[in-house]
């Protein structure tokens, strides 16, 4: 029965946060950009002001951060970051010119996730993110009048499938479409013209190429009592397969300067030889009663090493379901675990490691 909840569980993950693979050259587009020298100053500077920096941690790390997308989106998974802008960039400040419509998608053919990371010079009440349940896609609704917007992506690609046919990034809009084959967006900068003075450009870097073991947390985070602040933690380790691979046991606690530590060993699944230990720090973030009062749901994140090998890597995860009681004892707890191991990175690019 345990094995049945996995796999459905799995199975609605990745149907709702899905990542793609990358693939070949596509062919040459009817509005072929012009190379990154030939970007306009003025377009690059602006470009440049408002993507992320190339030497910025990668944030979808920060659990936090990709809510509501799962922790795990990283196991097996290729991430670039990827920069549009678009609008008028060379009468800025024109009031009488007539607004352009620029509202899209922003999508991919294969199994991905498009995730708008961040919007750019969005006016209230004229431009907005327009909600989608297909996760592979991102859409806006924008105008623009004598000025530009954008939105800064995180697109996440499944490693390890096979394609007929490249998976190509899409950038769809009344005014002009644009795909991108993703061995370009490695490295990539382009601008796009739309006639004399509008245009899209486009910023693009891969910050994460993951060949890392790791996989699913699946389990339960058990307080002793309401505001107790400990308990017990057990659940099962899962590869990318989703076969079992180990057995958690653990416990919680609070400190009396009221930080809040875990700590506990994973044993083998058959067996009961110690693989591996582990230790972190969790916190309350249940929002219910207020925030990090109420004690219904959390984080908890921290670090593993492997006993035989001395290997390293890390857990992180969410405990807490805010269907239930605020003074559930017994909580649902998912996470992930990934060892740690060299980012793969092409030589040419940089590393947000360096």
């Amino acid at each position: 029965m345990r094995r049945l909840v996995f796999v459905l569980l799995a199975c609605l993950l990745w149907a709702m946060t899905s990542c793609g693979n990358q693939g070949t050259s596509p062919e040459p587009l009817v509005n072929t950009p012009t190379t990154e020298e030939a970007m306009p100053a003025e377009v690059n500077k602006l470009l440049t002001e408002n993507a992320p920096p190339e030497d910025e941690p990668l944030p979808e790390f920060d659990l936090e951060y990709i809510t509501p997308f799962p922790y795990d989106i990283v196991d097996n998974c290729d991430i670039y970051s990827v920069t549009f802008l678009w609008g008028d960039f060379f009468n800025l400040g024109i009031p009488e010119l007539e607004p352009m419509d620029w509202s899209g998608t922003l999508s991919v053919n294969g199994v991905a996730v498009v995730h708008p990371r961040f919007t750019i010079d969005f006016e209230p009440g004229q431009d907005w993110l327009v909600p989608t349940n297909v996760p592979s896609m991102s859409a806006w609704v924008s105008q623009t009048s004598a000025d530009f917007d954008g939105i800064s992506f995180m697109v996440f690609m499944q490693r390890g499938i096979e394609y007929f046919a490249a998976p190509m990034l899409t950038f769809k809009t009344e005014q002009i479409e644009i795909s991108l084959d993703f061995h370009q967006l490695i490295k990539y900068a382009a601008w796009y013209p739309v006639g004399e003075t509008a245009g899209v450009a486009v910023l693009s870097r891969l910050v994460w190429q993951n060949a890392c073991p790791g996989g699913l947390i699946d389990g339960n985070w058990t307080a002793s009592g309401l505001g107790s602040g400990e308990g017990t933690i057990e659940g099962v380790w899962y590869d990318r397969l989703g076969e079992p691979f180990g057995l958690m046991s653990g416990r919680f606690w609070t400190n009396e300067d009221y930080t809040r530590e875990f700590a506990g060993s994973l044993s083998g699944y058959v067996t009961d030889q110690v693989l591996a230990e582990y230790k972190g720090k969790w916190y309350y973030n249940d929002i219910r009663l207020c925030p990090m009062c109420g004690e219904g749901h959390g984080i908890f994140r921290g670090k593993f090493v492997f006993l035989a090998d001395g290997v390293e890597g890390t857990l992180s995860g969410t405990f807490g379901d805010y269907t239930l009681s605020v003074d559930q004892a017994m909580m649902p707890m998912i996470g992930r675990w990934r060892v740690d191991c060299p980012i793969i990175v092409p030589d040419d690019i940089h590393s947000w490691t360096d």
